[in-house]
Parts: structure tokens; C-alpha cells; sequence
């Protein structure tokens, strides 16, 4: 199984950090380094559980989308959709991953959980994310993966800044410009596509 990722989206697909927070453009391609790392976590850890949330049901739908794009059937053994949304991936080592939304209050408490990757990292609910999924990282000493762009000041900003400290072993933040997943800079966009989004 092969995966194409440009140099920046490699930067954070082979680091180790326990708290990882990505901030970058549209078109870098945050799901796509998002899922690959979810993907080949559960492919080496048997049996584990993973959550994908977002803060609301509909950025549910260009998520799994990509997920679904980029998911070998062979790789699956148990899949549920529902009105074109992934709700739970059981791929056939036993790992799987559910898919969440944030919508109501006080509904993304679980068991204990491996990792969690937090779409639209920026429009989460400071309180959904300490009260709610961070305990649920407790029992297996599990990961958080956030990505989103920059939306002023919030969870999501003060956890980057704790990740651009060299001397913070735990958490680690970048910011990525959508010119990253040009061409020119090894991605896989034309650079003249990112100007018209960019005006």
C-alpha cells in the first residue's frame, strides 16, 4: 500500500509527538496526512480504537469523502455509512475508528481511546475538548492529531503555541501556507489555482 504525501505533510506524518496540532491552508491537505497516520496506526496496533471529530455533522461529509478515497477495500472488514457520512471503519486486524460530530453537547464521552483526530480543530468547543475527549486519552496514554486552519484565539491556538516550544517533549504545532501542496514545492497543485483562492 502506497501513499503520496508532499515534504511538509511528511514532516508531520513521521513525527512523534504525543499532541500533534496542524494549522494550514485550504487545499494542503490536512485529512489527507490525518487519515494516512490514523490508517497506518491502526494497521500496526491490532485491535486498537481511534475517533474522528468534528465540530459539526456536515464537515463530516468532505472528511469521509476523502477517507473513503483513500481507504483500500481489501483493508476494510466492516464499514457503516449513513447519507454519504463514514460512521465506523473496522478494518481486518479488528482496529477501528468511529466518526463524530460535536453538535450536542456532552455527547462525545467513550472508552477509553488509543488516538483522536480533531477536524476543524479551530471551531471546537474549548469545554468538548478537556472535558470530553482529553480523559478519554487517559487509559491508553493515546494521541490527538488537530488539524484546521488558524481562527484567532481558542483551544486550538493556545495548544499550537505550547507546540512551537523546543522545549515541550509532549506537543508539537506547525503552520503550513496552501502553497505547500504546490508543484514547485512538491505537492501536487498548480500554483496558479492557489493565487485564485489566496485573492
Amino acid at each position: 500500500m502506497t501513499f503520496n504525501l508532499h515534504p511538509q505533510q511528511l514532516e508531520v506524518y513521521h513525527d512523534a509527538h504525543r499532541f500533534q496540532i496542524v494549522k494550514a491552508g485550504r487545499r494542503w491537505g490536512k485529512t489527507e496526512v490525518a487519515w494516512i497516520k490514523a490508517l497506518i496506526f491502526m494497521m500496526s496496533h491490532p485491535g486498537c480504537l481511534l475517533w474522528w471529530v468534528a465540530p459539526f455533522y456536515k464537515e463530516l461529509i468532505p472528511a469521509t469523502k476523502k477517507i473513503r478515497d483513500l481507504t483500500p477495500d481489501a483493508l476494510i472488514s466492516k464499514k457503516l455509512e449513513s447519507n454519504e457520512i463514514i460512521r465506523f471503519i473496522r478494518i481486518t486486524n479488528g482496529s477501528e475508528c468511529f466518526f463524530h460530530s460535536a453538535d450536542k453537547e456532552d455527547t462525545l464521552r467513550g472508552s477509553g481511546l488509543h488516538g483522536v483526530i480533531i477536524d476543524e480543530a479551530g471551531s471546537m468547543k474549548r469545554n468538548r475538548v478537556t472535558d470530553e475527549i482529553l480523559p478519554s486519552l487517559m487509559d491508553y496514554h493515546g494521541w490527538l492529531l488537530a488539524i484546521g486552519t488558524p481562527k484567532g484565539t481558542n483551544w486550538f491556538d493556545e495548544n499550537f503555541q505550547k507546540g512551537q516550544d523546543p522545549k515541550e517533549i509532549e506537543f508539537k504545532s506547525w503552520m503550513f501556507s496552501s502553497y505547500g501542496n504546490t508543484k514547485d514545492q512538491g505537492g501536487f497543485l498548480n500554483k496558479s489555482d492557489i493565487d485564485l483562492i489566496s485573492s
